[in-house]
């Protein structure tokens, strides 16, 4: 004697009953809460009442990511690097992804080196690195610098 379990059957109904029966609710919908079996009138996008409320609406979007952009600017995760016991000395990019990196932690500094496969320590020294400030030659000029000189220049010749 064979032992089965007693499981319901349940029958799938096919996604095309389920479909159909939603459209036939999306348009009959409006046609019965007209009540007469004619379809509501539409009103004009540029009425008053239209064109308030679609300024009420794009207004609380544009507050809603306003809101939010004030909240994740406030986050502790952001600022925790911010808090005054970590800086940033020197930086030296060695390649597209890594570069190397000179802290300042309390009185203590690190050089560390940054990938994309985490951060390693690579040196601690024993008495602290003081960052060379650049050269003031002209290959050792900021990008700032050279610029706003070019555009004098330019502004000079102009004249």
């Amino acid at each position: 004697m064979e032992i089965r379990p007693v499981i319901p059957q349940v029958q799938a109904r096919p996604v095309r009953t389920i479909v159909a029966a939603a459209v036939l609710w999306l348009v009959a919908v409006p046609v019965l809460a007209a009540g007469d079996g004619k379809p509501a009138p539409m009103p004009s996008p540029l009425s008053g009442t239209e064109l308030l409320s679609m300024s009420m609406n794009l207004l609380l979007v544009i507050g809603a990511i306003l809101l939010f952009g004030w909240i994740y600017s406030r986050s502790q995760g952001l600022r925790a690097a911010r808090n005054g016991h970590f800086r940033v000395l020197a930086a030296q990019p060695l390649g597209a992804k890594e570069k190397v990196v000179l802290l300042q932690v309390g009185e203590q500094q690190v050089v560390v080196g940054i990938s994309p496969g985490g951060m390693n320590t690579l040196l601690v020294p024993e008495k602290p690195v003081v960052p060379l400030a650049p050269a003031s030659g002209d290959d050792e000029r900021s990008f700032t610098a050279r610029l706003r000189a070019a555009v004098a220049s330019t502004t000079r010749e102009g004249s």
